[in-house]
């Protein structure tokens, strides 16, 4: 009877394993924040072989159906140049209702680093302490927030952040927490680690945030205002 019961498991865990999925991508321009359509897309295996590839419609986004992977390489090309984005292993909780989702970034990794790095270290702009504090005393003060709330945020955060091999096998708790400067139009200003784990995993919490949509802005007493709030970033080690 056991040994039915294990036959029956591997059984179904080979038929979830395998199932077929579809594949959406969005790939943006994170300075403009907007989809970067006419971008061919290629799906790779491993070793390099192309096996799929699309173009980007105008909001950016292409798709593949009834895909049969258990791991690939996503790249992307302009007219001229091709740029490696990363390696996904097909994990079946990562898969909801048969359809895996990326955002991925039209940037060379010079002009990512760029991007980062004009975040981090813009200067911290000047918030008006009390009147901030008065608000948020009253209880006439809301944070910034990521529309949609924490759920899609997280959400956002899961199809963004990117895996190397190396960080798969580290064990340990994986959090990075960061201070996001949001001004009154909802637009990041500014990005500091408050607690990170590692420089390749910070590095790739502020990169996910970099990436966020225009934000929710602060608000006191009615009116938009100038405000950080912390974001929570969580890593699968091990």
């Amino acid at each position: 009877m056991k040994l039915l019961s294990f036959l029956f498991f591997c059984l179904l865990f080979a038929q979830t394993a395998m199932a077929n999925f579809n594949l959406t991508i969005l790939l943006k321009d994170p300075q403009t924040r907007t989809g970067a359509a006419g971008i061919r897309v290629v799906l790779k295996t491993i070793k390099g072989k192309e096996l799929f590839s699309g173009q980007t419609n105008e909001a950016g986004i292409v798709q593949f159906n009834d895909l049969k992977l258990k791991s690939f390489t996503i790249q992307y090309a302009d007219q001229s140049e091709l740029y490696s984005v990363d390696d996904h292993d097909i994990l079946n909780e990562e898969l909801q209702d048969q359809n895996l989702e990326f955002i991925l970034h039209y940037l060379t990794q010079a002009k990512e680093d760029a991007f980062i790095q004009s975040l981090t270290n813009a200067p911290l702009e000047a918030i008006d302490t009390n009147d901030y504090q008065s608000c948020k005393a009253s209880g006439n003060f809301t944070a910034p927030e990521f529309i949609g709330g924490t759920s899609e945020m997280r959400v956002f955060l899961a199809r963004t952040i990117r895996y190397s091999d190396a960080s798969r096998n580290i064990q340990g708790p994986g959090k990075v927490v960061v201070d996001v400067l949001v001004d009154e139009n909802g637009n990041i200003l500014k990005l500091t680690v408050i607690n990170g784990i590692g420089e390749a995993f910070d590095r790739e919490a502020l990169r996910a945030i970099s990436y966020f949509p225009t934000l929710k802005p602060a608000t006191c007493n009615g009116t938009t205002v100038k405000a950080s709030f912390r974001v929570y970033v969580n890593f699968k080690l091990g």
